[in-house]
């Protein structure tokens, strides 16, 4: 039968306006606007019977094991039956480092991803009113840091707090375990910053000595720290885990990223456990240095005069 909206390419075609430089010659149009993507996890809604068509699917080559292809297929359906995430069960949440000479680091970064989490999750953000109360609320507080904390409801309400913060310089590595204790890189809450934090501080309790725990995923790549990213130094390079791996996008790491300080790449245990050196990052405490102390490996600490880059 026919596969009707699955995995070719829908869109739009349309005469150009005034604004996208297209022209109109001899009453021919001799350029067109399109918009077109890819229709993969596409629902078709019947909204007359409230029916709903999805195609899952793949290449089959002389290679494929059948039941491979058939698991493929239904975990490419998952998003049917994944719960949907309620805006009252949770709040937004940013965290910054502020200093009243300075202003709140990275303010413009922390603002996009509060916007785009609000955009996903259908929460009310008006962006410039939370910049303003923000500068607000720094205007109130006495000279020095501060951690500040943006949260943001369902219908658009916020919060923020602050507290003193006095030593921004870690001068002992942290100890931290690799957490054995898998996270679901489809869990659609590892990549927004809510006030959801099940998963982090349950894991973070597996691991009462450690300070922190660098968490993996089902497929054995290693995604973040439970209040930073990550950052592997592997043969002179430091590296950060992908995205995709299933993490929270910090805005320090973004910041590196693009200055070039860092490169992303999916990561291993094996990685870690071969990294020279190894880091927490996040904007409020910037470069935090991790010691490992996992079972199958003595706690290791960097030479001194070694520097890191700064943001």
């Amino acid at each position: 039968s026919s596969r009707g909206i699955y995995t070719g390419a829908i869109g739009c075609v349309s005469p150009p306006t005034a604004d996208s430089g297209g022209s109109v010659a001899g009453g021919r149009v001799t350029s067109l606007e399109s918009v077109f993507n890819v229709a993969i996890r596409t629902a078709c809604i019947d909204r007359r019977t409230g029916a709903v068509e999805s195609g899952v699917g793949g290449g089959i080559t002389h290679y494929s094991n059948a039941q491979d292809e058939y698991d493929e297929a239904l975990l490419k359906a998952r998003f049917f039956s994944l719960p949907v995430p309620r805006g009252a069960e949770f709040d937004l949440l940013e965290t910054f480092l502020l200093c009243t000479e300075e202003g709140y680091f990275l303010l413009e970064r922390h603002l996009r991803r509060l916007q785009a989490s609000a955009d996903y999750f259908a929460f009310s953000c008006l962006v410039k009113a939370v910049e303003a109360e923000l500068l607000d609320h720094s205007a109130r507080l006495p000279a020095g840091h501060h951690r500040g904390r943006l949260a943001l409801s369902a219908g658009g309400e916020t919060i923020v707090t602050s507290q003193p913060l006095e030593d921004l310089t870690e001068t002992e590595p942290w100890p931290v375990q690799i957490c054995r204790r898998a996270v679901d890189k489809d869990d659609v809450f590892l990549y927004h910053k809510t006030s959801r934090r099940t998963v982090y501080e349950e894991r973070l309790a597996d691991h009462p000595d450690s300070r922190d725990v660098i968490l993996c995923n089902e497929a054995g790549e290693v995604t973040e720290c439970s209040i930073g990213n990550l950052v592997l130094d592997i043969d002179g390079s430091l590296l950060t885990p992908a995205r995709s791996s299933g993490l929270l996008a910090g805005t320090f790491r973004g910041h590196l990223l693009e200055a070039g300080v860092l490169r992303e790449c999916v990561l291993s245990v094996v990685d870690v456990l071969r990294a020279r050196r190894m880091f927490m990052i996040n904007s409020v405490r910037k470069w935090v240095e991790l010691s490992l102390a996992d079972a199958d490996r003595q706690p290791f600490t960097s030479a001194e005069s070694e520097t890191l880059p700064h943001g």
